[in-house]
């Protein structure tokens, strides 16, 4: 069996986390949130991702397995009021670990959610960090969280 894409692994994760509760809007090719969200827009890009890929011997001419820690950022938008703000910002690293958990294969595209070492050792470590201070685009201030999913494909 083929390893899974990076297409396909960032599709299948943008389609698993955006039914985390409060995600009103989701990409894979945009960077910066919709303005149009009411809520919170999930963005997930190629910046701060990490890989690794295994093979089997020097002779071999694919990966036999990958892992990646990929960012996905939940931007909230601030809409006023500083408790909802606060809330929904506190819940949504939370909320997508849990998505997450109930989803481990992300529909079946990876083998497991979780970093593979090379050495048959995993991190299952899923990293929620929430920015110090809101961030202003467009005159609209938002509150990031970045949760770092660590995925593992083998073939």
């Amino acid at each position: 069996m083929a390893l899974a894409t990076m297409a396909a692994i960032y599709g299948a994760l943008k389609t698993v986390l955006a039914t985390t509760s409060g995600v009103d809007q989701s990409s894979t090719s945009e960077y910066l949130p919709p303005i149009q969200t009411a809520n919170t827009a999930l963005i997930i890009t190629p910046f701060g991702k990490e890989s690794r890929f295994g093979i089997e011997s020097f002779a071999d001419t694919s990966a036999s397995w990958q892992a990646h820690r990929i960012r996905c950022e939940f931007w909230t938008k601030h809409t006023g009021s500083n408790s909802t703000t606060m809330s929904r910002a506190w819940d949504i690293g939370s909320a997508a670990v849990t998505v997450l958990l109930a989803n481990q294969t992300l529909g079946g595209v990876i083998d497991t959610i979780g970093f593979f070492d090379g050495n048959g050792g995993f991190d299952f470590e899923i990293d929620a960090v929430t920015d110090d201070e809101m961030i202003e685009i467009a005159g609209v201030p938002y509150l990031r969280t970045v949760v770092n999913v660590p995925v593992s494909d083998f073939a």
